[in-house]
């Protein structure tokens, strides 16, 4: 059901019609020797060792719970250097959710090897250092199950006992991992979605079954767990106390209003989005209406499905892209001074959309020119009327992509994806699998083999940076590239966004080495900072606090 603001924004509507925007991205750098066509590459899954295989779990029920897919997260689990892959499985047809470790392309099941054989039931996978002891450890969650599993010094996984899931019907979607409150753990929101219980009965025109939504059901509440210095998590389903219940699908944290305390954006499925302020380490109200984040410029909610998360036009502010149904615009939020206006129509960001249904999404720079490009994909979540294929049920869709050529401008990229085959896209992750700089692509389809396409740019120049202070790369943290005082880039340490996934938290900047500054802002309030000409090229580069 879409609801009407439209009293409130009237002044946000006439402030995106104006185009008067300064183009504060002045750090494009091109590429050379790599033609648009062969930038993104499929490979199959058969060549690189990986045999997943997602399971939706499809019933005669026709639950709501089955369209929605699962996610996957990378994971450094051995601090090899290389970024390794966790898929998330949902169905429990002899499948099992599965971890690879990764060399370069080079894939092994190591499942049972880490001891995380068995798991099923899941819609996200989430990756933290919960315990500083610089070693990543993994949670994952789904339907009744909520499960911490902790890093044994990269020699594979323990289940703990230190975080627990509320009794009664739970239906996990995704997680945030952010320091609340600034003790120097981190703690995690985890967003829950619908109870399925009392299964409703929903029809197509014709009189097939069909799935219903998530309005015909009772909403489940979201959980923050405050993270007590590793030692146990205490959970808390009432913060803040008066905001209502929604079905929630996307979750990402982030200094929205640059006050130096990390907030909570929330993508809730077909009513207002949420957006929890975090002022000193206490969150008291949702302010996502009154700052401009709940609803798109008509004043209409959507069903909001994965949500990205990056600063578009470096002004230290981040900004939101939201992926939604088949019919609505997805929605792109540009962040002005912690408040947001929906320029979606003003960026050229509405063809293409309005025909399939988006889920994980990203904002990352494919290109390496040093801007941030969109990322979707997508895949049908409701049978058509004219056939239902039992085995598969939902149609696959084509993955999306836009380069920024401007700030606030997009140019569809349809050459590039033309050639990679349509599945029924879910979780998507950005992560350099191969350390040659540039970011790669992996997605988890529901239903069906995962998509994983390596990227050509072969940047010539770039600096790689990963954080190491407090625990395993610092999320929270922010770097800031100053290249003589006039041009600047803002990157974010994080492993959120997307849907119901986890990426690579890894930053990469397309310069050449020089005595320009990259300046820490980490979350303590510390700053520390560092010239190019002291770091290594083509290489990541670890950096401790101070």
């Amino acid at each position: 059901m879409k609801l009407k603001h439209n009293i409130l924004y009237l002044s946000i509507l006439l402030a995106s019609c104006s185009e008067n925007s300064p183009d504060t991205n002045q750090n494009s750098q091109a590429i050379k020797g790599v033609k648009d066509e062969s930038l993104l590459q499929e490979l199959k899954n058969r060549d690189i060792g990986i045999n997943f295989k997602h399971d939706s779990g499809f019933s005669d029920e026709y639950s709501i719970y089955e369209p929605l897919g699962s996610g996957l997260a990378v994971i450094d689990y051995d601090n090899d250097g290389d970024m390794d892959v966790f898929f998330a499985q949902y169905g429990r047809n002899s499948n099992e959710s599965k971890l690879y470790s990764n060399n370069g392309f080079k894939f092994v099941d190591v499942t049972q090897n880490t001891g995380l054989s068995g798991i099923t039931d899941l819609v996200f996978a989430s990756v933290a250092d919960f315990n500083n002891d610089g070693w990543q450890d993994l949670l994952v969650g789904g339907e009744d199950i909520l499960q911490l599993w902790e890093n044994d010094k990269g020699q594979g996984f323990k289940l703990s006992n230190i975080l627990k899931s509320p009794a009664g019907k739970q239906f996990f979607t995704g997680a945030t991992w952010f320091d609340y409150n600034k003790d120097g753990y981190l703690d995690v929101w985890v967003i829950n979605y619908v109870d399925d219980r009392n299964e409703q009965k929903c029809f197509l025109k014709n009189g097939l079954p069909a799935y219903c939504a998530p309005k015909a059901y009772k909403y489940l509440s979201n959980i923050l767990y405050i993270n007590h210095d590793g030692q146990y998590f205490q959970g808390n389903t009432n913060i803040p106390a008066q905001v209502e219940i929604a079905p929630a699908l996307g979750v990402v944290a982030d200094d929205f209003d640059n006050n130096g305390w990390t907030d909570i954006y929330i993508a809730n499925d077909g009513v207002p989005n949420h957006l929890f302020m975090n002022l000193n380490g206490v969150i008291n109200n949702d302010e996502a209406m009154k700052r401009g984040a709940a609803v798109n410029l008509m004043g209409e909610s959507e069903a909001s499905m994965g949500v990205a998360k990056g600063d578009i036009n470096n002004d230290s502010f981040p900004d939101l892209y939201i992926t939604h149904l088949m019919g609505e615009t997805n929605t792109f939020y540009i962040n002005t001074n912690g408040y947001f206006v929906d320029r979606t129509a003003f960026s050229k960001l509405v063809q293409h959309v309005r025909q399939q249904t988006g889920f994980g999404t990203l904002f990352i720079d494919i290109n390496a020119d040093n801007l941030l490009d969109i990322v979707t994909v997508n895949g049908s979540i409701h049978n058509t009327e004219d056939s239902i294929d039992e085995k598969n049920r939902l149609a696959g869709e084509s993955i999306q992509l836009w380069f920024q050529k401007s700030a606030f401008q997009f140019e569809y990229q349809k050459n590039l994806i033309d050639s990679i085959a349509k599945k029924v896209g879910r979780g998507l992750v950005s992560a350099d699998m191969d350390n040659d700089g540039d970011v790669d692509i992996l997605i988890n389809n529901n239903n069906g083999e995962p998509t994983t396409l390596i990227n050509n740019s072969n940047p010539d120049s770039w600096i790689g940076i990963e954080l190491n202070c407090h625990n395993r790369f610092d999320y929270g943290a922010e770097l800031v590239y100053n290249k003589n005082n006039n041009e600047f880039m803002y990157k974010s340490i994080h492993s959120d966004g997307s849907y119901a996934s986890s990426i690579d938290p890894r930053v990469q900047f397309y310069i050449p080495k020089d005595n320009d500054i990259i300046e820490i802002h980490w979350l303590s309030g510390q700053k520390q900072s560092i010239s190019v000409s002291e770091l290594n090229i083509n290489q990541y580069n670890s950096i401790h606090c101070d």
